[in-house]
């Protein structure tokens, strides 16, 4: 799991992910106290960990 700023909006977001689904879900902070409805994107093989950092120098986080 990783909670991170993954939307751009300064609140932090939360992505998992699902080693038996085959995807990484992506709940996107409201600023409410709650979050949005899970995304899931489709991995080739079931993900085992998930990880966020800015490697591609765009000032934005990246995950993989």
């Amino acid at each position: 799991m990783v909670v991170r700023d993954l939307s751009g909006d300064g609140k932090p977001d939360i992505a998992v992910a699902n080693v038996t689904s085959n995807n990484v879900s992506v709940f996107i902070n409201k600023g409410n106290g709650t979050f949005g409805v899970a995304a899931n994107y489709d991995t080739p093989m079931g993900p085992n960990s998930i990880a966020a950092g800015e490697v591609s120098g765009d000032g934005k986080p990246d995950w993989s």
